[in-house]
């Protein structure tokens, strides 16, 4: 068994509430994962990260740290061979992690997790009638757009998917993603445009646009047609910039962009 990465999970009361200190403050600005009762915050140049934690879903005590580890069964199968005393069983968690607690001699409680490559759980149909609609939030949009989550993050990291409908002249603010996103056209006629590009690509069903990390870019729809596209985004936070200019935006695709 080989320790990995430590991570210290630290006690908050609300995760909203204190995210900012960690996030604005310390410079901990990608949110790789947040599960409502846990999140944790990383600096994408450096790698150092932290855990808020407002109550452990599934164990019976909270832990001060997460260690994770190559081999979590062997951890375990050595953990009780020395006669530690385990807090919470080995259990594959339903957000996809392998994990168990056990308290060390001092009285601390450590979180020993690591992936279980076996495990199926991961596997799920979601009905198109479970998921959730709703309308976005207007500081990252000029005019109507709405959200439909189709893929709710299952696990730490893992994959979101959403559906944005934008009615005709609507469109996103520019915005960064600090993780890797692809868009799928679906209906009508959209445009996107990244940095470097001097005016918007036009786009249409079947078409996709690969969204790499870090580069400001903004997507919508035309004036004069509704549009709406799949999300798909790899992992961390996106940040919200200025809006589209008018002008930019009503300059439209350069003459003779077939895209």
């Amino acid at each position: 068994m080989r320790t990995i990465r430590i991570t210290p999970n630290l006690p908050v009361a609300d995760i909203e509430a204190a995210k900012s200190f960690y996030s604005d403050y310390l410079g901990l600005v990608m949110e790789e994962f947040n599960l409502g009762w846990v999140a944790r915050y990383t600096d994408p140049d450096t790698g150092a990260h932290v855990q808020l934690v407002t109550r452990d879903e599934t164990a019976l005590e909270d832990s001060v740290i997460s260690v994770h580890v190559d081999d979590v069964d062997e951890a375990y199968a050595q953990a009780q061979a020395r006669g530690y005393e385990i807090v919470h069983p080995l259990t594959t968690e339903a957000w996809g992690v392998h994990r168990f607690f056990v308290r060390a001699p001092d009285g601390n409680v450590l979180n020993i997790v690591g992936r279980h490559a076996q495990s199926a759980d991961g596997f799920r149909v979601v009905a198109q009638d479970s998921v959730e609609e709703g309308p976005v939030d207007p500081q990252c949009f000029t005019g109507e757009v709405t959200r439909v989550k189709v893929l709710a993050g299952a696990r730490p990291g893992g994959l979101r998917g959403d559906v944005f409908s934008y009615e005709p002249g609507a469109r996103s603010k520019w915005h960064v993603h600090e993780g890797e996103q692809a868009l799928v056209v679906v209906r009508g006629e959209g445009l996107v445009q990244w940095a470097g590009l001097q005016t918007p690509r036009r786009v249409r069903p079947g078409d996709w646009v690969h969204v790499v990390p870090g580069v400001p870019h903004w997507h919508g729809a035309t004036p004069d047609s509704e549009f709406s596209h799949l999300a798909i985004t790899a992992s961390g936070g996106t940040e919200w910039r200025e809006p589209v200019a008018e002008r930019d935006y009503l300059a439209g695709p350069a003459e003779g962009d077939n895209a």
